[in-house]
């Protein structure tokens, strides 16, 4: 009975409190499924050098940009995920070359407006409103992109999007992407923040951008530790502050591989609530903010 009852309040939480985004732009299949035409992301196939997932199953990741891939990929995640996990935004990621960013405005993100638009419509059973996005690493295309699908005036398109994550460019280290979160501020766009480590480095790593960094990276990221110092705080902290710094900012994405850095992001928050302005104000005279 216990165990029934904890499995209830389990389901409970997942369902009324936990939302989950995911994304589009690779539909998983197995080898033998691949037909004639499709594009198997070499660099995520298991096995592949650098591949974190070692242990998948026999599937690959094919490169799906079209609005049917993002109904492949909306099906195969609700039946991954179940029913007591809501699903409350998927995002297009990664359309980073010309002709997967060609293929995104032309297929998925119109796709995603108009699956959005059936699930949040008035006769849908989805437990809560779903939001779309874009999410990448590269700042000058998702400016692009934004301009196609959030203009700057006139009446926003229906596969307008909710939300941009935006990875690797906006932390201590660098902030490449401050000109895309202004544009997402003025415009009413939701801004997810990742990253936020560079990869590690600023979380005591030896990478960045996942590579070993260099010298000046670290030179930099040690300059960053001592001003910290400085004013009683964490390099951590610090960096967990920052990233909520842009008004556009709504939510902040950390990579957590062990239950027990649940506990330490918790504490960090709480810790970034109290870096001072100073630290900041600091950072600019020593050159280390614009």
């Amino acid at each position: 009975a216990r165990a029934t009852t904890s499995d209830q309040r389990a389901k409970r939480l997942l369902r009324d409190e936990i939302r989950v985004w995911t994304k589009v732009g690779r539909v998983m299949k197995a080898r033998d499924a691949l037909v004639e035409g499709d594009e198997v992301e070499e660099a995520n196939v298991p096995g592949a050098p650098g591949m974190i997932y070692s242990d998948c199953p026999d599937v690959v990741p094919v490169l799906d940009y079209t609005a049917k891939g993002v109904m492949a990929s909306w099906d195969d995640s609700m039946g991954r995920l179940g029913d007591d996990i809501v699903l409350a935004g998927l995002r297009c990621h990664d359309p980073e070359t010309p002709e997967l960013e060609k293929a995104a405005l032309k297929g998925s993100l119109p796709g995603l407006g108009n699956l959005r638009a059936n699930i949040n419509g008035p006769w849908s059973d989805h437990p809560a409103p779903m939001m779309v996005g874009l999410g990448l690493n590269d700042a000058g295309v998702a400016a692009r992109i934004l301009d196609e699908t959030n203009p700057p005036s006139g009446t926003p398109p229906p596969h307008a999007l909710d939300a941009l994550m935006l990875a690797g460019r906006w932390h201590l280290l660098e902030q490449s992407g401050a000109a895309v979160l202004a544009t997402c501020a003025a415009r009413g766009i939701q801004v997810h923040v990742a990253g936020i480590y560079a990869s590690g480095l600023l979380a005591g790593g030896s990478t960045y951008e996942y590579r070993p960094a260099t010298a000046a990276h670290l030179a930099k990221r040690d300059a960053w530790a001592s001003l910290c110092a400085t004013h009683g705080v964490s390099l951590k902290a610090a960096a967990v502050a920052f990233a909520f710094l842009p008004a556009a900012v709504d939510r902040v994405a950390v990579g957590i591989g062990e239950a027990a850095f649940v506990d330490e992001t918790v504490s960090l928050v709480a810790a970034a609530a109290a870096v001072p302005a100073a630290l900041w104000t600091a950072a600019v005279a020593e050159g280390l903010l614009a």
